[in-house]
């Protein structure tokens, strides 16, 4: 995983849950899942399946 997202040059925390602890937790029910969580810690938006860039632009824009 380390070496793709340095392959890719992505830039952005990813969390690898190999017991699936947080994944019970967050109720992830598909991968790939996105959580995105606003600047209060809240969950604010969840995106299941692949995303674009433009899903992200967006969502993330609305999270500023």
């Amino acid at each position: 995983m380390r070496a793709f997202m340095q392959q890719g040059g992505f830039d952005l925390p990813v969390l690898l849950d190999p017991p699936g602890s947080i994944a019970n937790a967050y109720r992830v029910s598909a991968v790939p899942t996105t959580i995105f969580i606003d600047p209060a810690g809240m969950i604010a938006s969840v995106k299941v399946g692949q995303t674009t860039a433009a899903e992200l632009e967006e969502i993330t824009s609305a999270l500023r």
